[in-house]
């Protein structure tokens, strides 16, 4: 009888540290996974505080007086007052020419 208390004894205990070093192998799989994704979070994190910062320098240029006199110029093809634009026929001729032979 001995014997028996003595072999469930080890048993429970073997079932026990078994038990154990799962649960201690599955919580270090777990942290490592979760630090992964932090470190891929962190980056991205980074990667969009650049890109915020990128924005931002382009908001500051585009509420600039030469940026919205460039946009007038070139998209609405404004002039200011008692200015003159000369044409280049030639430069036109020539910019045609090298379309039709890029098709």
């Amino acid at each position: 009888m001995k014997k028996k208390k003595f072999k469930l004894r080890y048993v429970l205990f073997l079932a026990l540290i078994i038990y154990l070093g799962t649960v201690f192998i599955k919580q270090e799989m777990t942290i490592n996974s979760l630090e992964k994704k932090n470190t891929k979070k962190q980056q991205e994190v980074k990667e969009l505080n650049k890109e915020i910062s990128d924005i931002e320098k382009q908001l500051e240029k585009v509420n600039s007086l030469e940026f919205i006199e460039k946009i007038a110029r070139k998209e609405l093809k404004m002039v200011k007052p008692n200015e003159i634009i000369y044409i280049d026929k030639n430069k036109e001729d020539k910019e045609e020419k090298n379309n039709f032979t890029e098709e």
